[in-house]
């Protein structure tokens, strides 16, 4: 039956996240131990190994589907987010799955409340962040989760169902932002730790999240951010003051800090 895997990746819509966590997750899971179970057995194994990791990473590609205006956003997400969070914090694979998961929700409930005219989310004009959608049919040089940039916004921006009222989206909203000190600091860490051509997906999730909580909220890890490009700027001209002299470190502190600011300035 993985045959229906990338249909569901692609066409599942306003399904339930609890029974994504009660069913497939645990196939996931189980996926994942055989194929560290393959891995620890050796080299004669591998492409069993590589078979369970591959079923594996397209389960949990279903999981951005299984958000797309769920029938139980507050509750699924809410019960969710404990094991998504060690999965996040385990595993970088996941990374895809699990940002576009929390963009998508965020998104599209954001929509909802603008289109309802609760505007008061954020700024006016402040832009939809553009997240890309998983791919029903990834290309054999694609991530193995089945994302592509090329495809279309998970927001769904343009059919709203009926379902999702301006009382639920307010619902959700509430819920996304009692966790949100559960997940920002994760994927602000994450972003940082990740290397350019990853951040993508961290960083989708990062304003998509941010786009939803109170300014309050936002302006605490932006005054971080701030704070960490402060400290590389003066580490990179003290370098270069102290090089001057004879002294440093032959600019290695310097490029060192201008990376970090670079990441910093990316990340606010």
């Amino acid at each position: 039956r993985t045959w229906l895997l990338p249909l569901i990746r692609r066409h599942a819509r306003g399904a339930s996240l609890v029974y994504w966590g009660d069913q497939l997750l645990a196939s996931a899971r189980a996926l994942g131990g055989l194929a560290a179970g393959y891995i620890k057995a050796g080299a004669a194994h591998e492409q069993q190994a590589l078979r369970c990791r591959a079923l594996e990473l397209q389960i949990w590609g279903t999981l951005p589907a299984f958000a797309t205006w769920a029938s139980d956003t507050a509750q699924g997400f809410s019960t969710l987010t404990p094991k998504l969070g060690a999965a996040f914090q385990n595993r970088a694979d996941l990374h895809p799955a699990i940002c576009n998961t929390i963009a998508t929700i965020c998104l599209q409930n954001r929509l909802t409340l603008q289109a309802a005219g609760g505007g008061d989310l954020v700024a006016p004009g402040q832009p939809l962040p553009n997240v890309a959608q998983p791919s029903s049919a990834a290309p054999a040089d694609a991530h193995p989760s089945g994302f592509d940039d090329d495809d279309a916004s998970p927001a769904d921006t343009d059919d709203v169902p009926e379902s999702y009222t301006e009382e639920v989206a307010t619902r959700n909203i509430a819920a996304l932002r009692q966790l949100s000190m559960s997940w920002l600091p994760a994927l602000c860490s994450a972003f940082v730790a990740t290397s350019a051509s990853e951040r993508a997906p961290l960083g989708q999730a990062i304003a998509a999240y941010a786009s939803i909580c109170t300014p309050d909220v936002v302006g605490g890890f932006f005054r971080k951010a701030l704070q960490k490009i402060i400290q590389a700027v003066n580490e990179a001209a003290a370098d270069a003051m102290s090089e001057g002299k004879g002294g440093g470190k032959g600019g290695a502190v310097t490029a060192a800090s201008s990376e970090r600011r670079g990441t910093f300035t990316d990340l606010a």
